[in-house]
């Protein structure tokens, strides 16, 4: 997954972020360079489930309800991210906007025992 380093919210992120090839990396930093203006950084894709935490505080931090994107709708082979066009682009049509928009809500089966966890390591401190 190639994104960029320093910019958040999905800008850059396309299907095309998640490389399957020396040439499609070379090709996607490149494009993060050109487009975002930023360094690149290369991730592992997981699939899997996608969790938010908020955190409010300063000096004390109180992590926030556990929430989770649900991706519904999606194209047959699509990878399962929130990607910048979706998310942002007024261009990209409405009804696919919609249709194919990730929801959002409280983490699916999120009981106080499975969120403390998460919201303990979203709230630690790194030394």
């Amino acid at each position: 997954m190639v994104k960029s380093l320093t910019q958040e919210a999905s800008i850059g992120i396309s299907q095309a972020s998640v490389v399957d090839s020396d040439e499609k990396l070379k090709e996607r930093v490149a494009f993060i360079h050109e487009s975002i203006g930023t360094a690149a950084i290369v991730e592992q894709y997981i699939e899997g489930r996608e969790l938010y935490v908020g955190i409010l505080g300063n000096q004390t931090l109180q992590a926030l309800p556990v929430w989770e994107l649900f991706f519904t709708n999606m194209p047959e082979g699509a990878k399962r991210i929130a990607t910048d066009r979706v998310k942002w682009s007024v261009k990209y049509p409405e009804e696919i906007r919609h249709r194919q928009r990730a929801g959002r809500g409280p983490a699916r089966d999120a009981r106080p025992r499975d969120s403390a966890p998460v919201q303990a390591r979203a709230t630690a401190r790194s030394s």
